[in-house]
């Protein structure tokens, strides 16, 4: 007799009937559940770059998880610190181009003082020379602001190239020690060399001369 394999097949697909349409909301709920939570960290970087663009250098810019251990954490980590880099550029440019007129104007008010005074008809000999003097003086000055500024520049750009090579610094200091001392005499310091370490050093000689 079919009556047990036909009461089987019934039950099967009375089971059936229910099973599928549960097994595919269950699918279906849990797909969405699985999109939401990769699609959210890409909103998230959508809404801090676009944030970032519009307000660069705001303080209050959307933050990023960057803890987790996946590929979106650590795309998440490589835009904040691209951004992070940028922000700073962009500050220090900021910082830069204010400077730039804070060391030029001075020299140039100078300047321009002087040749107007020279430009006086009733000036003497003797007042043409010192203006003339006193204005290549302010030259040298604007000539020294300037290096120092491209200088800073390279730093920023990366592209200074410093002369490294092997200095004693004792043999170095004692051949400072006489300009140094013409240079605290001014300021009333006193320059005094003591016995110390027998130190080598690997470093650029100019600019361990020019920041002491």
């Amino acid at each position: 007799s079919l009556a047990d394999a036909e009461s089987a097949i019934s039950s099967i697909a009375f089971s059936s009937n229910i099973i599928l349409p549960v097994a595919v909301l269950v699918a279906f709920m849990g797909g969405l559940l699985l999109a939401g939570r990769l699609v959210r960290p890409i909103k998230d970087v959508n809404h801090f770059l676009e944030a970032a663009a519009t307000h660069p250098l705001s303080r209050d810019l959307p933050k990023l998880d960057t803890k987790e251990r996946d590929e979106m954490g650590e795309l998440s980590r490589r835009v904040s610190e691209t951004v992070g880099k940028m922000r700073g550029s962009m500050r220090w440019i900021l910082s830069y181009s204010s400077l730039v007129p804070h060391q030029l104007r001075t020299p140039v008010a100078v300047m321009r003082s002087q040749l107007e005074n020279a430009m006086q008809e009733r000036a003497t000999r003797t007042q043409l020379q010192e203006a003339v003097a006193s204005t290549y003086d302010e030259i040298l000055k604007l000539s020294d602001s300037i290096e120092n500024l491209l200088t800073l520049g390279k730093l920023q750009a990366g592209t200074l190239q410093l002369q490294m090579q092997k200095l004693r610094i004792r043999n170095f200091l004692e051949g400072f020690r006489d300009e140094a001392r013409a240079l605290a005499a001014c300021k009333d310091i006193q320059f005094v060399l003591e016995e110390g370490p027998d130190i080598l050093l690997t470093a650029d000689m100019q600019w361990i001369r020019q920041s002491l």
